[in-house]
């Protein structure tokens, strides 16, 4: 039970300290289609599926948070964005359905864009532009994510090649619906 067990798994995943256990600390120089963070690479080989599922997609959030904060240096902006920018826009992809974590990867892409043209560039060229217009297609309500959403098109939006991806990939038809929805959606409220 209860008491002072020092070194256990439990104790270990309540602990605040931000260090990676060092068996599970990713590198950031993966180039892989599918990170093991995503992959089914678990090891209790899939007894609970859904459970990892949700314990993977908060992983890849707190990954996406530390990585933001992490970009506020620009030499760190660089490794990411060599590193890790394919990576970012799969699992973007591979997660449409999660507006949670959607919000975190634009929150990254946003930080990353801010201030920096090399960096604007670097994500329109990786597929950070469809990528997260999928996600407003997809979550046209979600006021967090859109938030995000909008924040990172708008600093990659003041390079011209990412304009004309933006409308290349429907981007402004789609902002102009989710503008018009939430201008509905306020009207219904009123009424109600």
């Amino acid at each position: 039970g209860g008491g002072g067990g020092g070194g256990s798994a439990r104790s270990r995943a309540r602990s605040t300290d931000m260090r990676a256990p060092r068996a599970r600390a990713p590198s950031l120089s993966l180039s892989l289609a599918t990170p093991p963070w995503v992959a089914r690479s678990d090891e209790s080989e899939g007894s609970r599926p859904a459970q990892d599922h949700t314990h993977h997609v908060e992983s890849l959030k707190m990954c996406c948070g530390v990585l933001a904060i992490l970009s506020r240096d620009e030499a760190n902006k660089l490794l990411i964005a060599r590193d890790g920018m394919r990576l970012l826009c799969a699992i973007m992809e591979q997660h449409l359905g999660r507006a949670d974590l959607l919000e975190a990867a634009c929150d990254l892409l946003w930080s990353l864009a801010f201030n920096n043209p090399l960096m604007k560039e670097v994500i329109g060229r990786q597929g950070g532009i469809p990528a997260i217009l999928k996600g407003v297609k997809m979550h046209p309500a979600s006021a967090d994510f859109l938030k995000s959403a909008c924040g990172a098109l708008s600093n990659m939006c003041q390079n011209a090649h990412n304009q004309s991806l933006i409308a290349a990939h429907g981007g402004v038809p789609c902002l102009l619906q989710v503008c018009a929805t939430t201008v509905l959606r306020a009207c219904h409220h009123r009424e109600a």
